[in-house]
């Protein structure tokens, strides 16, 4: 189960059924197109994408906390959790390899194209990769 701290309070988010996979969908495909996460700006433009696809799964404990709710909450020391919980949900989704090495978002990434990243894990290994 992924795990994401907000505030300093643990919520264990459960693994996407399709529902939360099409919803997350558009952000991982932005995510996936990414090219400039090296930049303090693409960082914050694409924190946002990772944001939204945790909160799909925050929803489910707590309505309230919507991407805009949680990015107000969120502190830049928290981004580290957030990747770790945006990871963990892909993996579990089977988007991502289990245990596979990730590369470091400051690095320059492989470029794919896919029509939806719910169509293949790699699409979702890429998204994994760039979140690590």
């Amino acid at each position: 189960m992924a795990t994401f701290i907000l505030d300093g309070r643990d919520y264990d988010i459960a693994p996407f059924k399709i529902r939360e996979l099409r919803l997350a969908a558009p952000h991982i495909d932005r995510i996936n197109a990414a090219t400039d996460l090296a930049s303090m700006a693409g960082i914050a433009e694409y924190t946002g994408e990772f944001i939204a696809v945790v909160s799909i799964g925050l929803q489910k404990i707590d309505p309230d906390l919507t991407a805009e709710e949680v990015e107000a909450r969120m502190s830049y020391s928290e981004l580290a959790a957030l990747r770790g919980a945006f990871s963990a949900i892909l993996t579990e989704a089977g988007l991502a390899p289990a245990g596979e090495i990730v590369a470091d978002p400051g690095e320059a990434s492989p470029k794919g194209s896919a029509k939806s990243s719910t169509s293949s894990s790699r699409q979702g290994s890429k998204a994994a990769a760039k979140a690590a």
